[in-house]
């Protein structure tokens, strides 16, 4: 899909509506109003396997505006897009599941590279946020204003900004869990921390556990260590074999009683989950010394069977 037009969302533009999107590229779009690819104002959408990318617009929004509307996004990408605010996806008043995706690579000319929320709740799950940028602003990965949002195996690193590079919140409610936010950059620190930063203490909340946080945070089982990537600089942010977010996660977690997660051990390699967007597909050092200190060995010292 590839239009100009002198309206809300140059590639499309969706009112009251419940539509579906299943292996779409929204691309090279730009719009005078609002949404460089898409604008959805009260709708029920549903992307999957939907790359938005290389759109553009001055002021709010460069890949999708969504407004009043509930989303359900998996295995999709939003990159290379480019507005004043909320580059990659802004969110007004919405409800949201966005899994097994990626944001990266967005400019936001004034402030949220890669998404911006307002008076939304929702949940991010295996989702890379990362090489996104706020220009003069904070967030360059998200930005949050009165939300509510779950973060679970997100991955949010090498965003920039000029404060608040990595999450910038005010007055919100952010969980998060076997996540990794560090490793992003602010231009003008100014004394905030560059990964994560809430403001607002009267009416926000932060809950940070089993996750690799970039400062000292009080909470459960977090660590502050150089998550190993693969290869930043080619956008490969999954896990090399010696990282300590291998097998550091939780498969299990609540809060007054309501689960936040509960996975079963068949849905992650090793002896628990991983930290960040990208599960270690390969055997962890953990995982072998676990199986040597069981019963499971042959009957040659020097060989173990794994798994069998």
């Amino acid at each position: 899909i590839n239009y100009h037009v002198n309206g809300a969302g140059g590639g499309v533009m969706g009112i009251e509506s419940d539509i579906s999107f299943i292996e779409v590229r929204v691309a090279s779009n730009n719009s005078n109003t609002f949404g460089g690819g898409l604008f959805l104002y009260e709708c029920n959408i549903e992307f999957n396997s939907v790359i938005i990318e290389n759109n553009e617009f001055t002021f709010l929004a460069g890949g999708l505006f969504l407004w009043n509307t509930s989303i359900l996004m998996d295995q999709s990408i939003v990159r290379e897009n480019a507005s004043g605010h909320g580059a990659g996806m802004m969110l007004k008043d919405c409800e949201f599941d966005i899994i097994n995706s990626e944001i990266s690579n967005n400019i936001g000319y004034f402030g949220a590279g890669g998404a911006e929320l307002e008076n939304s709740s929702g949940t991010f799950e295996k989702v890379l946020i990362a090489d996104n940028t706020a220009d003069a602003s904070t967030g360059g990965g998200i930005r949050a204003i009165n939300s509510d949002i779950l973060l679970n195996h997100v991955t949010i690193t090498n965003n920039t900004s000029h404060k608040k590079a990595g999450i910038g919140a005010e007055s919100s409610e952010i969980i998060i869990l076997n996540s990794i936010v560090r490793g992003n950059n602010a231009n003008d620190p100014d004394g905030f921390p560059e990964d994560f930063y809430i403001s607002g203490l009267d009416d926000s909340e932060a809950v940070i556990d089993f996750s690799n946080i970039g400062f000292d945070w009080e909470g459960e089982n977090n660590i502050d260590q150089d998550p190993l990537f693969v290869d930043p600089g080619l956008g490969d942010y999954s896990l090399t074999s010696m990282s300590e977010c291998i097998d550091s996660g939780t498969d299990y977690y609540e809060i007054n009683g309501d689960i936040i997660i509960g996975i079963e051990p068949i849905e992650y390699n090793g002896v628990g989950p991983d930290m960040g967007a990208y599960e270690y597909d390969g055997i962890s050092l953990d995982f072998i010394t676990a199986i040597i200190a069981s019963d499971d060995l042959g009957s040659d010292p020097f060989v173990f069977t794994i798994g069998t």
